[in-house]
């Protein structure tokens, strides 16, 4: 909480008093005074030991509260507190010498409660006593001063409705109470959009510590009540945007909208897929099957060995030895666990080769699934949090004219910066979609969009189908009524459907132009399109060994040629036996030669049927093989769109809420202006004082169109749209328990889902409307301080005083508030003693004078100018020190005035007065 003044004003319990409270929470009420605090010697409770107790009446716009003055003053930091005691007196001069003495109270108590820092500052107390006599009062004691005060002051028993115009006296009953309301505010510094008294700035030091010197001093306020042309004008600009389709880029200077934004769109998507964390990747790699490349030697002597060991495989097949077995590793299919060496088999049954298949499958299947259980439960990465941060600053460059990434071209057209209306970068939060059954489709959420599309083509699909006319029956009626009726509500229902579709069509065709909307669009469709690949991955794994059939038909063909082979085989041995008997002159080397060359032949014979069946083997090896490829593969595709549906779906989450946070930046990024349209009672008006002047606006002055877009240009600036967002999660910041960001927004930080997290709460904060209040008010005093430098000039408006002190028709605001700064007359003669005017005391010392911005002249006629924060000019004049003896308040007679008034004839009283030490008499 900032520092601020507090008044606290010491007033009597008498009538007048309470009256002077009244007007004081009237004026307060119409907004012409600030809070103040108000105390009577009633409200003082003197205490056997210790600070007094003070109960204390708090006056604000809204009500009045009594309260202990000390908890009012220690609610908050304070840079000042005054104590003003306001004395009124009558024409007997009698004051209230309990009324001083309750200030001095008040004064001490507060004086020993005030914070003071090592080097003598703090809050300052400064006590001010003022003394508000009607005209001609006098014999007032000097007992009314306050010793040791800051100030002890007479307000000048004058009421002027300007300082060169006539004054209307100060009477009780009359205008005492006004008069004394009027200087109490004035020197309490109270008045609205004046945040010092008078006295500060006239009388800023101690000047009375013995209280035997005080001054005179006169006020006089200005106020404009009425239309607030500068709320207009904002009203005017903002309502210029917001009905604007194309948002601002129709009024600024330093771009133009996109003569091709279908363009900008396409590339600035099309930058966003394809960067981290929006693109996707592919499923890892497999190393797929590949044929073993062999010399053609080596493939023959492998082929030789297969096929030499096949002659003592199949002797016990054909032998049907069951004893025999197959070699322990006589069908491998694979060389080594996870070895990328072809499938090779040994020979073997196809029987034993199966089942040496089935079982590597199942083991092949086993490690598969361990890596798939491990892979899919590890947590899936949150894209870091720059990421949204990027997002920003591509969605509201393209609308404000920021810097774009590198990787994007800058549009220009014409040397011009293109940009591209809100509309084409996010959709707006409040284009929402109202469905047939009620439901709501937000315009930030693609996905829920697509299906309920979807399920309109759904159900327009089965209506269609149910309302086919109804077949008549032999006598051309429907023969199935009941058929009729649902033919008939299918065809109503499907007209409903049409009409909802093609209202839905258009609502897509609206939103969906946008950036971000195809940005979340292709995220939701991959999305779905994965979880689906994810399904037909596993509807296509498998591990069943491959069919073994053609071995088994290989075998038996191989059996059935050997058997062949070997009959010919003793055919051939039995007619080369009988030819070598009955030949004369055999030698032995002729029947080994015969044996020999017989069983050769035949064994190459099987030689060739035993390659037929190892042709076979290679052909299942392969087909082994490219089962293990494809269910590693598919192992691998279900790892990933499993992991990349998750992640997409935890990507698409955040990014709806960040769509609808930008929508609200780029579509709704003030709210409704309040124009400031202040009045004023007329009973308000008869009761102030001549000095208070109050004018009212006398027509509502129509603001040019020009001056409007120039106001439109000044609120949006090249990169406008960042700078809401910044300026709105700065004040958004202060409602968050965290504290500071390290390096990144909490919002882009946050990982969690609900309602709490902060960005669900930084979204609440701009659907809510507040972020568009800071917002709003950010940009009204953006307009008024660019109004009162004079870079938007706006039309003067003229006013009217109000009550009976009016001049004759209106006047432009400015001259109104002028005549606050006219040269100083002098202070009412009536006042002062004949010493007093010998020495010149009547005339003023110091004048000062707060104007508001309308009024451009500096000081001039020797009253200083200050500037006023509000529609009010507070003029102040001041005499130099006096002592008692100056005035004729103190003395014991009548005013020249009073004589000068007396009925003809009356006795005219002679003064009794003293002649002042070294008074000269001409």
């Amino acid at each position: 909480m900032g520092l601020t003044d507090l008044t606290v004003f010491v007033v009597a319990a008498d009538e007048r008093g309470r009256r002077l409270r009244d007007l004081i929470s009237a004026w307060t009420v119409e907004g012409l005074l600030t809070s103040s605090v108000w105390v009577s010697p009633d409200d003082v409770e003197v205490q056997p030991a210790g600070p007094p107790r003070v109960r204390a009446e708090r006056i604000t716009a809204d009500d009045r509260v009594v309260d202990d003055l000390f908890h009012i003053v220690g609610r908050r930091r304070l840079r000042t507190v005054r104590v003003v005691v306001g004395q009124l007196l009558g024409l007997d001069g009698s004051h209230d010498a309990e009324l001083a003495e309750t200030g001095r109270r008040v004064a001490r108590a507060l004086d020993d409660a005030m914070p003071r820092t090592a080097d003598g500052q703090g809050t300052t107390l400064r006590c001010l006593n003022l003394l508000v006599p009607v005209s001609g009062a006098s014999g007032v004691s000097t007992d009314a001063l306050i010793a040791g005060w800051d100030v002890n002051a007479v307000v000048s028993s004058e009421d002027r409705p300007d300082v060169d115009r006539a004054s209307a006296y100060v009477r009780e009953p009359g205008n005492l109470v006004g008069h004394a309301g009027t200087a109490l505010a004035a020197c309490g510094g109270v008045l609205a959009g004046i945040d010092e008294g008078v006295l500060d700035v006239l009388s800023p030091g101690p000047s009375t510590s013995n209280g035997d010197q005080l001054q005179v001093v006169r006020v006089s306020v200005r106020a404009v009540v009425g239309e607030d042309v500068e709320g207009r004008l904002a009203v005017r600009a903002l309502g210029a945007v917001e009905d604007e389709p194309l948002g601002p880029g129709r009024y600024v200077e330093w771009g133009r909208l996109a003569a091709e934004p279908e363009r900008v769109v396409d590339d600035l998507t099309g930058h966003l897929l394809g960067v981290e964390p929006w693109a996707s990747g592919r499923p890892g790699a497999v190393s797929s099957a590949s044929r073993r490349q062999a010399a053609p030697w080596d493939a023959f002597k492998d082929a030789m060995r297969f096929d030499l060991r096949m002659f003592a495989t199949v002797a016990r097949w054909v032998a049907g030895s069951r004893k025999a077995r197959i070699e322990d590793r006589a069908t491998t299919l694979l060389v080594g666990a996870g070895s990328d060496t072809v499938i090779r088999f040994e020979p073997g049954s196809p029987e034993r080769m199966a089942q040496e298949a089935a079982r590597h499958l199942v083991e092949v299947d086993n490690r598969a699934r361990e890596i798939e259980i491990e892979r899919e439960s590890a947590a899936v990465a949150f894209p870091d949090p720059g990421t949204w941060g990027a997002l920003r600053d591509v969605a509201f460059a393209a609308v404000d004219g920021g810097a774009l990434p590198a990787a994007v071209p800058e549009p220009r057209f014409a040397g011009v910066r293109e940009i591209l209306a809100p509309g084409r970068v996010a959709p707006d939060p409040l284009a929402s979609f109202t469905t047939m059954d009620g439901r709501q489709l937000a315009p930030s959420d693609p996905a829920e969009a697509r299906r309920y599309r979807l399920e309109l083509g759904r159900r327009i699909q089965t209506q269609t189908s149910l309302a086919e006319p109804v077949p008549a029956g032999p006598d051309g009626e429907p023969a199935d009524r009941a058929a009729v009726r649902v033919q008939e509500k299918a065809a109503a229902e499907l007209e409903s459907l049409h009409a909802e579709r093609e209202r839905a069509d258009a609502w897509l065709e609206q939103v969906g132009g946008s950036v971000l909307w195809r940005l979340a669009d292709d995220v939701g469709r991959r999305r779905s399109a994965f979880v689906d690949r994810q399904s037909d991955a596993r509807r296509r794994l498998t591990t069943d060994a491959p069919p073994h059939e053609a071995l088994v038909r290989a075998k038996q063909r191989l059996t059935r040629w050997w058997y062949g082979t070997l009959g010919l085989w003793l055919v051939a041995l039995l007619v080369a036996v009988v030819a070598l008997a009955a030949s004369d002159g055999t030698e032995i080397w002729h029947w080994v030669g015969w044996c020999a060359g017989i069983t050769l032949a035949a064994g190459a014979v099987l030689g060739i049927g035993n390659h037929h069946f190892y042709r076979a083997v290679r052909r299942y090896g392969w087909d082994v093989l490219t089962v293990v490829e494809n269910r590693r593969r598919a192992s691998e595709e279900i790892v990933f769109y499993g992991r990349e549906s998750r992640r997409l779906d935890q990507l698409y989450g955040t990014l709806v809420d960040w769509i609808a946070i930008v929508g609200w930046v780029l579509h709704r990024p003030v709210g409704e202006v309040t124009e400031e349209a202040d009045d004023i009672d007329d009973s308000i008006v008869e009761g102030l004082p001549a000095a208070f002047g109050v004018a009212r606006t006398a027509t509502e002055d129509d603001i040019p169109p020009g001056t409007v877009v120039q106001a439109v240009r000044r609120l949006h600036p090249v990169g406008w749209a960042s700078g809401h967002f910044d300026r709105s999660y700065e004040a958004f910041r202060g409602t968050l328990t965290s504290g500071e960001d390290s390096g990144f927004i909490a919002a882009d930080l946050d990982t969690l889902s609900g309602p709490f997290n902060p960005r669900r709460l930084l979204l609440a904060y701009w659907s809510s409307g507040d972020a568009a209040s800071v917002l709003t008010d950010r940009a009204v005093g953006a307009l008024r301080r660019a109004v009162r430098d004079d870079v938007i000039l706006l039309p003067t408006r003229r006013v009217t005083r109000l009550g009976d002190h009016s001049e004759d028709g209106s006047l432009p605001e400015p001259d109104f508030y002028e005549a606050a700064t006219r040269g100083s007359t002098t202070f009412v003669a009536d006042m002062f003693s004949p010493a007093g005017m010998m020495a010149r005391a009547h005339y003023g010392a110091d004048s000062v004078a707060w104007l508001p911005y309308v009024v451009r002249a500096g000081s001039t006629d020797g009253v200083r100018a200050l500037r006023a924060g509000s529609n009010v000019a507070l003029r102040a004049d001041v005499s130099r020190m006096l002592s008692p003896g100056d005035l004729r308040l103190f003395g014991s007679t009548a005013s020249p005035a009073a004589a000068r008034t007396a009925p003809a004839g009356a006795a005219r009283a002679e003064p009794e007065e003293v002649a002042p030490t070294g008074a000269v008499f001409h």
